[in-house]
């Protein structure tokens, strides 16, 4: 059964995804030029195993540490895994309009090449969210609990989170850009 603390943080990060999908919607021609800067160029790579094992090993290891970060940083209230959520959110609806309104892409397209690793790696930092959220009420709440919820929340990063994270990596680098370019 899911804390309820964790549902709230939850829903708090999908409202926050949402807003900051609308906002980079709007403001796609700053959020893209952002994504070009992060990622040089237009973020595009030559597709051989050697450059794809690299870019599993960077995606999943900045989504691992994000989560991470996201979940040490808990007991400040969650602040930076809202950021991090707001973010993506951000980027996610920047380059989703860039690609509608200066490529002409359409949209199943463009979402073919966002939901096959995002229906995976989505859930799990919105999850991992909702875990901060938890740690920043427990410790305002209840401190002595804050260590014991620590550990659990570190043993389901270990066991659950990674994995899911490793897989999204595995799925965004060699399936996603199979469906993507199939549709």
């Amino acid at each position: 059964m899911m804390n309820r603390n964790v549902l709230i943080g939850v829903s708090i990060h999908i409202i926050i995804l949402t807003l900051s999908i609308m906002l980079g919607l709007y403001d796609y021609i700053n959020a893209y030029e952002f994504v070009e800067l992060i990622f040089g160029g237009d973020g595009s790579i030559e597709y051989d195993l050697y450059n794809n094992l690299k870019l599993v090993i960077f995606i999943f290891s900045r989504n691992s540490a994000t989560a991470a970060l996201m979940l040490a940083t808990g007991p400040f209230l969650s602040i930076l895994s809202m950021v991090s959520i707001a973010f993506n959110g951000y980027i996610i609806g920047g380059v989703v309009q860039y690609r509608l309104i200066t490529y002409g892409d359409p949209l199943i397209r463009i979402l073919g090449y966002l939901l096959p690793h995002g229906v995976v790696e989505l859930p799990t930092l919105l999850m991992v969210g909702g875990m901060s959220f938890d740690l920043g009420v427990t410790l305002l709440r209840n401190r002595e609990l804050l260590k014991d919820k620590m550990g659990r929340y570190l043993n389901i990063y270990i066991k659950f989170i990674i994995p899911l994270l490793l897989l999204a990596a595995l799925i965004e680098v060699f399936i996603t850009p199979i469906i993507g370019s199939m549709v």
